[in-house]
């Protein structure tokens, strides 16, 4: 059975699979040797000290710089609250025990984080 269609169907099919195509966005965002584990299960003389949204940071690779222009690198623990931190695009955050809050959004133990190109945070999948 042969069925004869009109040329703008065709012209349709054809924009909706290019409209498609072009809608499709692929996140890229390049490791920057970065990598910190931050968690929230802190020392009870931590929350005492620094309050109960202290969280514990730990630099894994690399180095970090706080929002004072304080550098740490890699090996160094500290507490810090979340308007110390940055967030440097390739940032490369492994959330440890008790998981965190950043930016309102709550992760649990165990989520592997990277900041985008925007600086944005964003889950991994590896």
């Amino acid at each position: 059975m042969r069925v004869n269609l009109p040329i703008s169907v065709f012209v349709a099919v054809i924009l909706t699979f290019s409209i498609l195509a072009s809608s499709v966005t692929t996140i890229t965002v390049a490791d920057s040797g970065d990598k910190i584990n931050i968690y929230s299960d802190v020392p009870k003389w931590a929350k005492e000290q620094y309050g109960t949204k202290v969280i514990g940071l730990n630099v894994i690779a690399g180095a970090y710089k706080l929002s004072s222009g304080t550098t740490l690198k890699a090996g160094s623990q500290v507490f810090v609250l979340e308007e110390w931190m940055t967030f440097k695009p390739g940032l490369l955050i492994d959330v440890g025990k008790g998981g965190v809050t950043l930016k309102g959004i709550s992760y649990p133990n165990g989520t592997k984080l990277i900041i985008n190109k925007d600086k944005e945070i964003i889950q991994r999948s590896k």
